[in-house]
Order: structure tokens, then C-alpha cells, then sequence
């Protein structure tokens, strides 16, 4: 959603976040997705298990399917192969969930042999 007009006012109550736009001779009020908010502070504080526990509380739909694969894409990236597997898991993706069980059971069974 694009605002049109000047951030007046910014107002959190009763749990929710209001921003007040002004637009001309009208105030028009806007309640923020504290939800969306939160994933997004999660993720650019790079607190992928955060993001995680709040995308746990949400049902699967197209929207949170996208956090979803954020999540494990970054996830990948940072080589956190157990959360990559519970966010594949989450969008029901079996294949890729078997292949990172796999991955991270031979990586233990590495771990293990003496040098």
C-alpha cells in the first residue's frame, strides 16, 4: 500500500500501530501489519530463528509461504542447514527436506571420525 499525502501523526494503542495521513483537507488513519513489521525487523536484524518462531503462529497461505522461503533462502546462505529444513518443511517442499536431512546427518557422521 503506497500512502499519499504527509505522515502527520504516528499512534500505537491497544496494541496496534495507526499512522495518520494528511491528504489535502482530510486525515485519513492507516493501521500498520505489526505482523509483517516484525518478520521484517527479524530479518534485517539477521535473526533468522526469530522470524521463524513468528512465521510458526501464522497459518500457510501464498503471503506466508513467500516468508517462508525467504527464511530458508537466507538460511542456506548463512549455512543454518536445521532451520532451512524447518522452513522447507513449513511450505511442505519433501524433497528438499529429505535432501537436508541427508546433508546434515552425514555431516554429523563427518563430525565424528577422528582426524
Amino acid at each position: 500500500c503506497l500512502l499519499q499525502g504527509d505522515i502527520v501523526n504516528l499512534e500505537r494503542k491497544n496494541g496496534k500501530t495507526e499512522v495518520i495521513v494528511s491528504s489535502g483537507v482530510s486525515s485519513i488513519p492507516y493501521t500498520l501489519d505489526e505482523g509483517l513489521i516484525e518478520f521484517a525487523t527479524a530479518i534485517d536484524d539477521g535473526d533468522l530463528s526469530r522470524a521463524v518462531e513468528f512465521l510458526e503462529t501464522l497459518e500457510l497461505s501464498s503471503e506466508t509461504e513467500i516468508m517462508w522461503k525467504t527464511v530458508s533462502k537466507l538460511a542456506l546462505e548463512e549455512q543454518q542447514l536445521n532451520l532451512a529444513c524447518r522452513c522447507f518443511s513449513a511450505i511442505r517442499d519433501v524433497s528438499k527436506v529429505q535432501f537436508l536431512e541427508d546433508t546434515i546427518k552425514i555431516a554429523e557422521e563427518a563430525a565424528e571420525i577422528p582426524v
